[in-house]
């Protein structure tokens, strides 16, 4: 299997010493082929389910135009639903089975995709998705096991890049992963989520629920896995909001995987999003739906229409959603400005480490008041917010949310007046956090200030490092070794 997008082979090796020397074409790199799976849990604290406070109104009979934004699904597929029916699904193709017709026998797909599009109309609104008005284009790499193979993860990121166009898919959201095993400059993966990137294609994934190391049972850090540990990707972590709609107890489970990146030690999750006790669409039959009857969930009618479930694959699709809202507001916007919104708008949560909450929880709202004043054709080095906006907003239960004003750059924050200006950074064209950081940028070019700031220090905050940090996902031995400058990432 040839992959276009990063210049590699998949190929299968047999323990033969009479095929040595037949390789005629010299290999810079080897990678292995690793099993990838669903980043779900079932063991959270059970609550019963509950609805997700997306909106204040229902969102039953919406149907996406033939021009509205896709979101592509490289999960276990996705089985039609009254809530997601077949002429909402704009694509499916199978790299596991060579299905021409949309299944998914695992079910992890279609509560994935429902959390971004369903549109509720089995629970009367109650269940609706984030973004129904967007279309779905599932890609299936995930088997009846609810497991796969990197090699069709890569393939199908390779599928989007060659029909991103035909199929207007802007966003990508990959609910599944592998551990870190090599850096990301020779990982396969992470190269097909970056080449992907700059295209101007978002690409949201699940940090994995490696928070804990299983040999103390405590909380650890280092364990956020592949591709999350892409630069470019928009890495998301748990939230849980105790099942209120009070912000200040919200938190980050112990189950939610934290940075640094192996070997590469950068900050990740880049935010965090609601992933517990989740309810969005079943599909009945599958192996999920079989195997935790006491996790299915009843619609208006009293079929078992729906699911609950939690982890950061329930995460990841909240802000694939978001992403996708932030487009139809204003679709000029590249991969990396909607990266910089998503974190520059997100809460930060009290008490709750950089490593473990990113740049802070999902704002939607804040997100689309700030995408919403950017003007992506402003010059280079130029202001490029259109009108005077201030870092806050309303949620829809009328609670005030400040902006965290934090952009997470690799393995440091960069000044919040950054997201001012129209800098390269924001563009498609670069790498997240891989290029010199901006010391040059003449502000005298910039107008006034168009953000009324919170008391924001200018300085870049880096993370300083223990040397042991690379040495494995469990990395707890680090803890006492690294510090973030920013006063508000200790929770003060």
């Amino acid at each position: 299997m040839r992959f276009a997008c990063i210049a590699a082979l998949a190929i299968a090796l047999v323990a033969d010493p009479s095929i040595a020397g037949q390789v005629d074409q010299p290999v810079s790199q080897a990678s292995g082929d690793v099993v990838v799976s669903i980043a779900a849990i079932e063991n959270l604290p059970a609550r019963g389910p509950r609805i997700r406070p997306a909106d204040d109104h229902p969102r039953v009979d919406v149907e996406p135009s033939p021009n509205s934004v896709a979101v592509a699904i490289i999960d276990s597929g996705v089985q039609p639903h009254a809530d997601l029916p077949l002429s909402r699904i704009r694509a499916f193709k199978d790299f596991v089975g060579g299905s021409s017709v949309p299944i998914d026998t695992c079910g992890h797909g279609t509560h994935v995709a429902g959390i971004i599009a369903g549109d509720g109309r089995s629970s009367l609104g109650a269940y609706a998705g984030i973004a129904p008005g967007v279309a779905i284009v599932a890609l299936r790499v995930l088997g009846d096991d609810c497991s796969g193979n990197t090699s069709d993860v890569i393939d199908a990121l390779d599928w989007i890049g060659r029909h991103h166009q035909a199929y207007r898919i802007k966003v990508v959201n990959v609910s599944l992963g592998h551990a870190v095993l090599e850096s990301i400059h020779t990982d396969p993966l992470v190269q097909a989520v970056e080449r992907l990137s700059r295209k101007g294609i978002a690409v949201v994934t699940a940090s994995g629920n490696k928070g804990i190391n299983p040999a103390t049972g405590r909380p650890a850090y280092g364990g956020a896995g592949v591709p999350c540990n892409a630069p470019s990707a928009i890495c998301v972590g748990s939230l849980d909001t105790l099942g209120t709609f009070h912000l200040d107890d919200d938190r980050v489970p112990q189950s939610s995987a934290r940075g640094p990146t192996r070997f590469d030690l950068l900050a990740k999750p880049d935010l965090v999003a609601p992933s517990v006790n989740i309810v969005s669409l079943a599909a009945p039959g599958s192996l999920i739906f079989k195997q935790f009857p006491g996790m299915r969930v009843s619609g208006w009618d009293g079929q078992a229409s729906y699911f609950v479930s939690s982890g950061t694959s329930m995460a990841a699709p909240s802000v694939a959603a978001a992403a996708a809202l932030l487009l139809q507001a204003n679709d000029r916007l590249s991969a990396n400005t909607l990266k910089l919104a998503l974190q520059f708008t997100a809460r930060v949560l009290s008490e709750t480490d950089a490593l473990a909450q990113g740049a802070g929880a999902l704002n939607i709202a804040g997100a689309l008041k700030l995408v919403d004043a950017i003007d992506p054709g402003a010059d280079r080095g130029h202001n490029w917010i259109r009108y005077r906006i201030t870092a806050a907003n309303v949620d829809v239960f009328g609670q005030s949310i400040r902006w965290g004003q934090r952009i997470i750059y690799g393995d440091r924050f960069m000044p919040a007046r950054y997201a001012q200006v129209h800098l390269f950074r924001w563009d498609d064209d670069v790498v997240w956090a891989y290029d010199a950081l901006a010391d040059g940028i003449e502000w005298g070019t910039a107008d006034a200030d168009n953000i009324v700031w919170d008391n924001e220090g200018d300085g870049l905050d880096t993370i300083v490092w223990d040397s042991g940090a690379h040495r494995g996902a469990w990395a707890e031995d680090v803890i006492e070794g690294f510090w973030w400058g920013d006063r508000r990432s200790r929770g003060q």
